[in-house]
């Protein structure tokens, strides 16, 4: 009966029956699919919703932030309607949703037979306004994950570890039978923080019935069936995330959401970068441009992974990109120290293919692009150990590259083109220059691509930098392009900075952009500059941690 179900819902619960009766006959059932649009802030408000079944996010247009999410039992919509003013927000739907509806005119007629209900209605939002005034953090989203491959319970897990919520366990027909039994995983229960949730379900019924588990968990995990069936595609249409452990077939990756299909190969590294990205502690580091004072990245980036700091993706421009690429292809630091040892020697005459005469640079740059390659080993961005991403700058429009597959070395090619020194790299149908000129240090590339945590290593020049070097004649050619080339860099990254949460600045200075004779120095620079923010990096990577969802969310 619909009015023992109203009965849940806080703004009817108290209604003497003749009132509940009375909105039960009015309201109306109207079903959503997920993605629909219910209202834009700024429509009339002309009626209100109370949620059956599904989940409801309420959305700040104008910034496109999550007030709250709603799922069955509550209700939305009804201050604009009592009112009469315009929606305050937005309400999109994230799960399948089955809405009772009450219009406008409908609730007129209430109001006009049972005045009592009027009152009742203005005592229960004041008490939410109250309630809403006293939120202190944005609301958090259930997220919903769909997992296939049999080392989904080491991922489980690692999750387990990074969270202080629970996790909703749910087989889906046709998965691979749990570990055990359900017996076993009791025993996971009691000292892991999760939850069986109901089996049983069909695929009408995964949207209603997720929709209500949802509310008693922090994580979902949906382990989809070992073939392709109606169940699994519903489930990955509704998921945040699809987690697959090696190369996924044609129907997860076709179902899969936009940039959450997340590839393990399985290593306990791989485990716990997926389990960091799903409890929002991606840790990101992005890598200045620099010439050859970018050595001091290696010294950076040793300090940052002795002092237990995980690196789940790495941004890199020019400079930054070289390293960055050969850090995230696994190399150790004593082997990127020795190679920064022997920079000079591969920047030598017999590796400078000369254009003669001098076109658009005085190098070709074609033997850089094969020494990078071999350093490289042949790798694509789908080889490396870390996701990486390689900013390049396209010079016929000024605009920013961003690379993230296809080979590295091409990329890296590209990113360290200096105008003057080296030609233009021509790759995929553009002519590409220095990433520096764009994005010194791309961290707004890493922020776009998940990073939750973003750890600046600029060796980029500010404008009172002791280390700005001085001319007492004239400069030759290598030094006018480094400092011009230094001088943008100045300016470039300051558009960075407001994205990164630990900057780390090395005081080091090279004589121009090809001097790689004070390697060691530059490492050692590197190094102490990083332990002088180390704690801080420790501290931000803990107070990550995601805690319980609040019980009480705020209105729209």
């Amino acid at each position: 009966m619909l009015e023992n179900r109203l009965r849940v819902v806080p703004l009817f619960r108290d209604l003497p029956d003749e009132g509940l009766k009375s909105i039960a006959a009015r309201l109306k059932w109207e079903r959503y699919p997920q993605g629909a649009v219910i209202f834009r802030q700024g429509d009339v408000g002309d009626a209100m919703y109370v949620v059956e079944s599904g989940q409801l996010q309420v959305l700040a247009e104008d910034t496109n932030q999550a007030l709250a999410y709603l799922g069955p039992g509550s209700f939305v919509g009804e201050i604009a309607l009592l009112l009469g003013q315009p929606r305050s927000a937005t309400l999109k739907v994230v799960i399948d949703a089955d809405l009772w509806v009450l219009h406008k005119q409908d609730l007129e007629e209430l109001l006009a037979e049972h005045p009592s209900v009027a009152l009742h209605f203005t005592r229960e939002l004041g008490q939410r306004l109250v309630t809403t005034s006293h939120q202190e953090a944005p609301p958090k989203k259930t997220p919903l994950v769909t997992v296939k491959g049999d080392q989904w319970h080491e991922l489980v897990i690692a999750l387990t570890n990074h969270t202080q919520g629970s996790i909703g366990l749910l087989p889906l027909p046709g998965s691979l039978p749990l570990m055990g039994g359900s017996s076993s995983l009791g025993v996971i229960t009691s000292k892991a923080g999760i939850e069986l949730l109901e089996a049983g379900l069909t695929e009408q019924s995964l949207t209603e019935d997720l929709s209500r588990q949802i509310e008693a968990v922090d994580h979902v995990i949906l382990i989809l069936p070992e073939n392709p069936s109606a169940m699994g595609r519903k489930a990955l249409d509704l998921s945040d995330y699809t987690v697959h452990f090696g190369p996924a077939p044609d129907w997860i990756q076709e179902a899969s959401p936009a940039d959450g299909l997340l590839i393990s190969d399985g290593s306990p590294e791989s485990i716990q970068r997926i389990a960091r990205r799903l409890t929002d502690r991606t840790v990101g580091v992005a890598l200045s441009s620099g010439g050859s004072r970018t050595v001091a990245h290696i010294g950076v980036v040793r300090v940052l992974r002795e002092g237990g700091i995980p690196i789940d993706m790495i941004g890199g421009s020019s400079g930054g990109a070289l390293f960055g690429a050969l850090i995230a292809a696994g190399w150790s630091d004593q082997k990127l120290v020795e190679f920064a040892r022997n920079l000079g020697d591969f920047n030598s005459f017999r590796n400078w293919d000369i254009n003669l005469p001098p076109k658009a640079g005085l190098i070709k740059g074609r033997r850089a692009r094969d020494l990078i390659e071999g350093w490289l080993e042949g790798r694509h961005f789908s080889d490396l150990e870390i996701p990486l991403y390689v900013v390049a700058t396209d010079l016929a429009t000024g605009q920013e590259v961003v690379f993230d597959s296809g080979p590295v070395s091409d990329a890296v090619r590209a990113s360290i083109s200096i105008p003057g020194v080296t030609d233009p790299w021509h790759y995929r149908d553009r002519y590409l220059v220095d990433g520096a000129f764009v994005n010194p240090m791309p961290a707004s590339v890493l922020h776009n691509r998940g990073a939750k945590i973003i750890i600046g290593s600029s060796v980029v020049l500010t404008a009172d930098d002791p280390t700005q070097p001085t001319f007492e004649k004239m400069p030759n050619f290598l030094q006018i392009i480094s400092r011009i080339s230094s001088a943008m860099e100045t300016e470039q990254i300051k558009a960075e900075f407001p994205l990164v949460d630990v900057l780390i600045h090395p005081s080091v200075h090279a004589d121009h952009a090809l001097d790689f004779s004070q390697a060691d120095a530059l490492v050692a620079l590197g190094e102490e500059a990083a332990r002088q923010h180390l704690a801080e990096c420790q501290s931000l990577l803990a107070a990550a941690r995601v805690l319980p969802r609040r019980a009480e969310r705020p209105i729209q």
